[in-house]
Parts: structure tokens; C-alpha cells; sequence
């Protein structure tokens, strides 16, 4: 067990406190390829996965004023949530970024010009 971090509308806040759970939702899924990318690496890592769609937490307690997930008009709450290690699925935030932009990663500084010379 080990405490995460969401931030999450008030819109859905107000859900969760109905429902009980929060529910990651294929609406709120803003690069469609990339999400189904990420969903199959939940699967393939995840034994009780079942095909939900993401709901992004931080390891560490964001700060509020600075994360940038919402504009500054956006009414959002921080949530702390106690989970199963085994039920999620850690990912470095740059590096999904890569994904987003489909962008190569090199993973190495020994010859920093080799990714120049294949591409």
C-alpha cells in the first residue's frame, strides 16, 4: 500500500463522492492512440486490470499553485489516495511525454551521435 496523489475537477469530486470510486473515463482521454498504448501496458503489467481508462496520479504531493494540470479558472481538488501498489502502474511523466509527441528517447550518453547518423 502507498499513498498517491490526484488532481481532479470538482465536477469530478462531486461523482466520486455519488459513485464512491473514482472512474477514469474515455471522455476525459485526450490523445485516443496514446491512451489505448497505455492501457495495453496496464494490461500486460496489471494482474486485476480490466480495461479501464487511466486516472493520472503523482507519487509525491503536488503543489496546487504550480502543476499546470487545469487553467486558473478551473475549480480542482487534490486527493490523497491509499492503493495497492500491484494495481498501479508507475510511469516517468517526461517520458510519457515522449509517447505523446512521438518522440525518440535516447537512454544513453555513451555516443550521442548515433540517433544523427541512423536518422
Amino acid at each position: 500500500m502507498s499513498t498517491y496523489w490526484t488532481i481532479q475537477t470538482t465536477e469530478v469530486w462531486e461523482q466520486f463522492k455519488k459513485q464512491g470510486y473514482l472512474e477514469g473515463t474515455k471522455v476525459y482521454a485526450m490523445y485516443p492512440k496514446e491512451y489505448t498504448w497505455m492501457m495495453k501496458q496496464m494490461n500486460k503489467r496489471l494482474t486485476n486490470y480490466k480495461g479501464e481508462y487511466p486516472i493520472w496520479l503523482w507519487i509525491k504531493k503536488p503543489d496546487m499553485r504550480s502543476t499546470c494540470h487545469f487553467s486558473s479558472y478551473t475549480q480542482c481538488v487534490r486527493l490523497r489516495l491509499d492503493l495497492n501498489d500491484r494495481d498501479v502502474l508507475v510511469s516517468d511523466f517526461d517520458d510519457w511525454h515522449m509517447v505523446l509527441i512521438t518522440h525518440s528517447m535516447l537512454t544513453t550518453k555513451r555516443n550521442p551521435m548515433l540517433f544523427t547518423i541512423i536518422s
